[in-house]
C-alpha cells in the first residue's frame, strides 16, 4: 500500500499505541529505521527486513500464506549476505524454517544461518491496551542461527528485546529462560 508506506515516512503512525509514535519518529529521524514498498527495495536499502504481510483465513479455513511465499519470493533474488531476514507474519509454528528459509535460499543461492540471518517475530502490539504498550511489551525474535546475527539485531533503541537462539552463550538465549537480551542505546 503505497499511501500507507508514505504516511508512515512520513511519521504518521496508523496504529494509536502508547509510545509507538516517538519510537517511529526516533528510528526516521536517525535513518535506522525505513518504509518501502517491495522486496527488491527493502533489500537494497535493509541490513534487516521484516515481512509483516497479511495472513487471511483461506476458502477452508487455514491460514492463506501466499503473501509470505510472495515477499520471501520478492525478496529472495535480492537478499545480500550478511542481511537478516525476520517474519513478523501471524502464521502457525514452523512457518520460517519450513516455508520462507527453503525460499530464501533457492532464490539467493544463499544459506540461512550461515550466509544470512533468519528469525521470527510474533506480532506483539495489543492496540488500546493501557496496561501492556509497545514500550513494556517485550519482544520476542527466534531465529535459526546458532547465535543472534549481532548487537544490532534490536532496532529500536530501548525496546526490551528476548531473543531463543541455538546453541548461543548469551544468558537467557537461546535457553528456556526468559532474560532480556541487550539492545544498542
Amino acid at each position: 500500500d503505497v499511501d500507507r508506506v508514505e504516511a508512515l515516512s512520513r511519521g504518521e503512525v496508523p496504529i494509536v499505541e502508547q509510545g509507538l509514535d516517538a519510537v517511529v519518529r526516533e528510528g526516521l529521524d536517525s535513518g535506522r529505521l525505513s518504509f518501502v514498498v517491495g522486496a527488491p527495495e527493502a533489500a537494497r536499502q535493509g541490513e534487516f527486513v521484516y515481512l509483516a504481510v497479511p495472513t487471511p483465513q483461506g476458502a477452508d479455513g487455514s491460514a492463506d500464506l501466499s503473501y509470505i511465499e510472495g515477499a520471501a519470493r520478492g525478496l529472495a533474488t535480492h537478499l545480500r549476505p550478511g542481511a537478516t531476514v525476520v517474519l513478523e507474519s501471524t502464521t502457525y509454528p514452523g512457518t520460517t524454517e519450513a516455508l520462507v528459509g527453503p525460499i530464501l535460499e533457492e532464490g539467493s543461492g544463499l544459506r540461512a544461518g550461515g550466509d544470512f540471518h533468519l528469525g521470527y517475530s510474533p506480532e506483539r502490539i495489543d492496540p488500546g491496551n493501557q496496561t501492556w504498550t509497545f514500550e513494556n511489551t517485550p519482544k520476542v525474535v527466534s531465529g535459526v542461527d546458532p547465535v543472534p546475527p549481532g548487537p544490532g539485531w534490536s532496532w529500536a533503541s530501548g525496546m526490551p528485546v528476548m531473543g531463543s537462539w541455538p546453541g548461543s552463550p548469551r544468558p537467557g538465549v537461546g535457553s528456556n529462560e526468559t532474560q532480556p537480551a541487550s539492545s544498542p542505546s
